[in-house]
C-alpha cells in the first residue's frame, strides 16, 4: 500500500512538472533580421546558376541547420521573417545513425501505480538522422522596401484633462527595435501608451524580455514578462481580433491583423468598458492613432516609415555590378 502511495505521489509530482512554464529569453531580433509582413513567395537563387534581376538589400550571412530537406527548410525561414530571398552560397548533408529515448505515457504511469509499485520502463527507438547545412545571404528588394512599411519614428503626444501636453519621438532601426528610451517614458502615461501597442510588446525582441508557452491545449496563450509587466497573449480570437491581458492596469487589449498580417491596435477594454481607437490611413498606410482613457488622457500616435532613400549604401546589391 505504501509503494502505491509513493507511486502516486510521484505521478502528481510529474503532472506538477509538466504544468510548470519554462521561461525564454526572448532574443530574436539580436540574430535574425526580419521584415514586416508582405505578401510574397521568397525566391532561391544558386550565384553560379542565376541572380537576381533586380536591384535588391542584401543581409548578413547566415548558416542553418535543418533535419528537413534543405531547400523547404530554407523556404520556411525566409517566409517566416517575410523575406524576399536568398543567394544559397554553399550546402552540405550528412546522416548517421541514433536512438531516442521513447517516456512511458501518462496512461501506463496510472496503470502502474494501480498495480504495482514498479515505474514503467522507456522504450528506445533507432533512426536515422539527416541533417543539411546551408550557408546563405538573404535578401529585399530595393522596391519593395517602402510597402513593407518599416517603422522609423512614433511620436506619442499624451494630452492630459488639465490642458498639459506632452510630446515624445521614439525612433526604430532596421530591426524594428526602439533605439532610445526618453526619461519621460518612466511616467505612467507614457508606460501607458507602450504596453498596449503590438510594436512594442510583440515587436521589441531583446534580453529583458522572456516568453513562455502555456500548458493549455483548449485555450493555448504566450505569456512576456519584462520587470513588473506580465502580458498574455491569445490568439486567434474572435476571428481577427487578438486579445492581450495585462496584468496590473487589468487591461484587455484587442488587435487586429491588417491584410499583410501586421497587427494594429483596435480596442482596449478597461473595467468592462470598451475604448475604440480612430485611425487615419493614407493609401492603405496607417499616419495616426488617437484613443482616450477613462480618466480623460488623450494618447496620439504619429507613424511615419522608412524609404527606400535610407537603407544603407553598403547593403545595396545593383544588379549591374552582378554582371562584370
Amino acid at each position: 500500500m505504501q509503494k502505491n502511495i509513493l507511486a502516486l505521489l510521484s505521478l502528481l509530482l510529474l503532472l506538477f512538472n509538466s504544468a510548470c512554464k519554462v521561461y525564454h529569453p526572448d532574443s530574436l531580433a539580436a540574430h535574425r533580421f526580419s521584415s514586416p509582413p508582405i505578401k510574397g513567395t521568397p525566391q532561391v537563387f544558386y550565384p553560379s546558376q542565376n541572380l537576381p534581376q533586380q536591384d535588391y538589400m542584401q543581409l548578413d550571412e547566415e548558416y542553418l541547420n535543418t533535419s528537413e530537406p534543405g531547400p523547404q527548410a530554407l523556404f520556411r525561414e525566409l517566409s517566416a521573417r517575410n523575406l524576399d530571398g536568398a543567394l544559397v552560397y554553399h550546402q552540405d548533408y550528412s546522416s548517421h545513425e541514433a536512438t531516442e529515448e521513447i517516456q512511458p505515457g501518462l496512461l501506463s504511469y496510472v496503470i502502474a501505480a494501480a498495480v504495482s509499485s514498479d515505474a514503467p520502463e522507456p522504450s528506445y527507438n533507432s533512426y536515422t538522422a539527416h541533417n543539411y547545412y546551408i550557408q546563405y545571404r538573404p535578401f529585399i528588394y530595393l522596391h519593395r522596401i517602402e510597402e513593407r512599411e518599416f517603422l522609423d519614428q512614433v511620436e506619442i503626444t499624451i494630452n492630459r484633462p488639465s490642458g498639459e501636453s506632452k510630446s515624445e519621438i521614439l525612433e526604430f532601426d532596421w530591426w524594428g527595435q526602439i533605439q532610445f528610451f526618453p526619461p519621460e517614458f518612466d511616467s505612467s502615461a507614457f508606460s501607458q501608451a507602450l504596453f498596449i501597442q503590438p510594436w512594442f510588446f510583440l515587436e521589441q525582441h531583446n534580453s529583458s524580455w522572456s516568453w513562455a508557452n502555456s500548458n493549455n491545449h483548449i485555450l493555448p496563450h504566450r505569456r512576456y514578462i519584462s520587470g513588473n509587466w506580465h502580458l498574455n497573449y491569445r490568439a486567434p480570437f474572435e476571428g481577427l481580433l487578438y486579445r492581450l491581458r495585462v496584468e496590473g492596469p487589468n487591461y484587455n487589449i484587442l488587435l487586429k491583423a491588417n491584410e499583410s498580417g501586421r497587427f494594429r491596435l483596435s480596442a482596449l477594454e478597461i473595467k468592462g468598458q470598451i475604448i475604440l481607437v480612430k485611425e487615419i490611413e493614407f493609401l492603405s498606410t496607417l499616419k495616426k492613432q488617437e484613443l482616450q482613457l477613462l480618466d480623460g488622457t488623450k494618447i496620439e500616435y504619429r507613424y511615419s516609415y522608412k524609404k527606400r532613400s535610407m537603407v544603407p549604401q553598403d547593403w545595396i546589391v545593383r544588379t549591374k555590378d552582378l554582371q562584370h
